[in-house]
Formats: C-alpha cells, structure tokens, sequence
C-alpha cells in the first residue's frame, strides 16, 4: 500500500503533553480528547497511521478525530486521492466511504470495496449506515446482520444494528442485540451503556459487567456512578464518580452528579430531594412550568442546597427572567461560592447583561477551574475587553485561542475585537497563524476577507481558489475571479 500523501497528514505543529511524553511517548488520542488536547490527539492519530499503514482501525480513529475536528472536507479529499492511488485495495474504498460527508458518495465508495472483496464485513457495515442514513430501516438491519455474522468482533457493526433497531421501537430485539454484543465485544462499551437504557430494571447489573470488562471506561464509570446515586449507595457512587472525572474532567452530567453526592453527604439534600431536583431538570425544557413549581418546593425543602437555587437559575435564564435568575444564582453562589457551575452561570448572565465589571471576577475564577471550557475563556476574554480595555481582552483571547487551537470560538472573538479597534492587521496575524495550527475552512475564509481588508487581493484571491477545491462550492470561485486582475 501506498503511504498516505501530505494532504491527509495536515501539518498541525504541536507537541505532545508531559504527562504522555512521560509515560514513554505512548499517545492515545481518545485519551488525550478527553484530556483537551484535540491538536496533540490529531497528531497521535496520524503517527498512528504512519506507524501501521495497514490498520484499518488506526484509519477509522484518524478518519472520526478529523470529522470531529471540523476537518471532514479535507479528509475526504486526502482518502479519494488515497483511494485512486490504491485502486484495487478494497480497505482504501471502505475508507474513503467512512470519511465521505455525502451518503450517497459513501454508498458508491462501499460498493467498490465489495466488488474487490464481497465478505468485507466493514463495507457491508458502511453500507448498512447508508441505508439507515437514507431511511431504509429494514435494509439497514439485513446489512448489520450480515456484518456480525461475518465479523462478530465488529462493534461498531452491533452498535449500529442495536440502533436501527430502536428507530424502529423493537426494544426487545435492540436489548438481544446488546448482550449478544456483550459477548461478542466484551471490551465495547456502548452495549453495557445501551443494555443500562434498554432494560432499566437490571441496569446496575449491566454496568457493573461493563465496569469489570472496561475498567478504565470514563462513560461507564459515571453511569454507574449515577446509577448507585439513585440507589442510595453513596459511597460508591462518589468513587465512581470520581473516576469517572479523573479521566474525562468535563463530563458535565458527572460533575453535576458528583456536586449532589457532596450536597447528600453534607446533610443539605436528602434523598427525596435528589429525585426531585433531578425531575425538575429534566423538564426545564418540556415543561418549564412544572420545572418552577418543583423548584419552588426544593427552595422550601432545602434552603440551604446551593444546587437548588443553581437550577431555579439555570430555569429562569430559560425563561428570560434574567432579574429573578441573578437572585437565584447569587443565593448559591453565597450557600457555594467557589463552585465553578454557579460562578460561570452567574458571570456570563451578568456579561450578557452588561454587566462586565461584575462578571470577570467570577468568570477568570470559573475559568482557572475548569481550563477545558472554552466557552468560559471566551466569556472571560469579552468581560475582560468590555471591562478593562480591548489589550487586555486581545491578551486573555489570545491565551485561549492557544490553548484551544481546534476551537473557532476565541479565534473569532478575538478577531471581532481587533477589527473594532481598527487593527486588521493584527487580525490578519492571528488568522494566519490560526490557520497553520488548524485549517478549517471557516479561518482559511476569515483570512481571506482579512487579506482583502488590507489590500492584499491576489492572496484573497488565492485562497478562495483554496475553499473552491476543498469544499467544491463554486461561490468561493466566483468570489475569486471578482478579485483576479
């Protein structure tokens, strides 16, 4: 097999953490997503690939980080030209279906892999998300089935039977198909995680077993944690819980979980209180007026809750009650004031309305706490400018730009500032580095119209002929050619 060309291994300059280059240089991307580091993860994917060209699977990881990424265009060309270059491997077609954005493109792709070897379960897999993509429930379920039969150790393949299954309500059947996968693929998660959800009843039964199998699984770990919670058993759902964010440090139903086991044990919510607070979260979005009134009964039954009067607040923001909301929020942030869920609720409500001054303190606090939470940084960087002064908002921007390469957010914002403080050049600098670290095509169109802005319309130009070939949008052309001489 040909070596993958240069348009797939993006040259996004990074290093690799300390903590994996102290354990050795073992990089494992999933891992390092969880940990924040999308660029170092993209990375390790791609030395992956290189390392074992012959790796279906180091091929798909690589394929879903940078679809993840928002980089799927430029995927998709990078495996048609791998696929051509390899015309009569049949893993480089079922590849470049899975990194296809069109379903239709896919199917063809798919169907090419088949032609070359006809018992290619992952093909007939691929084929099968088609047809479930495309509607074709039945189609879709004979495709999964023939997958597993083929290569029971395809997980994705059960996964995707379990599912098309659900769409189309046969619970029973979807439930066979997870502890059959159970067997199968002991080592897959999702069919612990579907089989906790499908069969509610024996759901601690199934998460313990995918516990034992996969002991280091973040997911499996908070949904039993969550699990154990409601069950009462305290104690282990705080070290579930605890594991669980150990591993994945902004999964956001754990954290609020892990917050109401230390509201339990501090005697300030009991266990009918944690029923109800998990009731009246849920239907803050079906049903608001029912989430009020059960949030009013927890103010009652709990004053002393912080957690309480975070949700009444999180409810009012949902109803445009922003006066009500920052009374709510600033009550727990009294019962609670180091909690990072109140201080950013509380800062970006008070920055949206207009409140800048009162917001940067509670937004930089909630910020140091949770570093992975892009949209707290950005939130700091505006109180910051709006506050303070655009330099300091340039400069706290810039810092989560950096820290964040893979995230449009606080390149834009920081972009947004600099061009209201007459400084397009500047912009411009921080489009074009953001573009060599990341390039998506909404910065290679930002610097574009940042080029243009400073005179420079050959390299406008230039790059809209960029987005025309990634994206096949002939606007970008026509755009383009208005340029030209």
């Amino acid at each position: 097999m040909n070596a993958l060309m240069l348009s797939l291994l993006l040259s996004i300059g990074a290093s690799a953490p300390a903590s994996a280059q102290a354990n050795g240089g073992a990089l494992d991307p999933e891992q390092l997503m969880r940990e924040g580091h999308p660029v170092e993860a993209l990375e390790a994917a791609r030395a992956g690939v290189r390392a074992a060209p012959q790796n279906v699977e180091k091929h798909e990881l690589l394929i879903d980080l940078m679809n993840n990424l928002g980089l799927a265009l430029q995927g998709e060309i990078a495996y048609l030209q791998f696929a051509q270059d390899n015309e009569q491997d049949p893993m480089a077609w079922y590849l470049l279906g899975r990194a296809a954005l069109d379903p239709v493109r896919a199917g063809t792709a798919y169907a090419k892999a088949l032609s070359l070897e006809p018992s290619y379960a992952r093909a007939t897999m691929g084929l099968a998300s088609v047809q479930r993509a495309l509607g074709e429930a039945e189609d879709s379920v004979e495709l999964y089935r023939q997958a597993v039969t083929a290569q029971p150790g395809l997980a994705e393949a059960w996964s995707g039977l379990g599912a098309t299954l659900m769409d189309q309500g046969k619970v029973s059947e979807a439930l066979e198909v997870c502890l059959k996968a159970m067997v199968a693929v002991p080592r897959d998660r999702e069919a612990y995680l579907a089989a906790s959800v499908l069969e509610p009843d024996m759901a601690l039964d199934h998460l313990q077993r995918g516990v034992k199998a996969i002991p280091a699984s973040p997911e499996l770990r908070a949904a039993l944690g969550r699990i154990q919670l409601r069950d009462g058993n305290y104690k282990q759902a705080k070290a579930n819980l605890d594991l669980a964010l150990s591993s994945d440090p902004g999964a956001v139903q754990a954290i609020f979980d892990r917050a109401v086991v230390g509201e339990l044990e501090a005697g300030r919510l009991d266990t009918d209180g944690q029923a109800m607070l998990a009731r009246a979260r849920s239907l803050i979005q079906e049903s608001p007026v029912a989430a009020e009134l059960g949030v009013r009964d927890l103010v009652n039954q709990y004053p002393d809750c912080y957690l309480v009067y975070l949700v009444q607040g999180h409810l009012f923001i949902g109803l445009a009650r922003e006066i009500e909301a920052v009374t709510s929020l600033s009550k727990a942030l009294e019962l609670q004031p180091t909690s990072p869920d109140v201080q950013g609720a509380l800062g970006m409500l008070l920055l949206n309305m207009g409140d800048a001054g009162g917001a940067l303190p509670l937004l930089n606090s909630a910020y140091s706490a949770r570093p992975w939470d892009v949209e707290l940084g950005v939130s700091a960087g505006m109180a910051a400018a709006n506050a303070t002064g655009i330099n300091t908002g340039v400069t706290a921007l810039g810092a989560v730009a950096d820290a964040h390469p893979t995230e449009l957010a606080p390149v834009m914002a920081l972009v947004t500032l600099l061009s209201q403080a007459g400084r397009p050049d500047m912009a411009y600098q921080v489009l074009s580095r953001a573009v060599s670290r990341y390039p998506h095509p909404t910065l290679i169109l930002s610097k574009a119209a940042a080029a243009q802005d400073l005179g420079r319309k050959a390299e406008a130009a230039a790059l809209l002929r960029e987005l025309e070939e990634l994206t096949g949008d002939s606007k970008y052309g026509s755009m383009a050619k208005e340029l030209e001489p």
